[in-house]
């Protein structure tokens, strides 16, 4: 018979949704300060960069702002 430390953990579709989740939000925010290497590199402008990541972030940051949004309030209610 085997222990429970033998056995392989499950992982079920809420550790694959914490784990997107997670990838996501490390990813926007990588998109929006990878911009700032250009700056340093002389590359582009400060004028430039801004513009860059304001195009980054009026297409993610909806969905970055729902996955925020999704999990914190999904926090905050199980602790009241």
């Amino acid at each position: 018979m085997e222990s429970d430390l033998e056995k392989p953990p499950v992982r079920g579709r809420k550790w694959t949704r914490d784990r997107l989740a997670l990838f996501f939000i490390i990813g926007f925010f990588i998109l929006i300060l990878y911009p700032l290497l250009y700056i340093g590199m002389g590359l582009m402008t400060t004028g430039e960069v801004l513009d860059l990541q304001k195009s980054i972030s009026s297409v993610m940051g909806p969905f970055a702002g729902s996955i925020v949004g999704y999990y914190y309030g999904k926090r905050t209610r199980a602790s009241s």
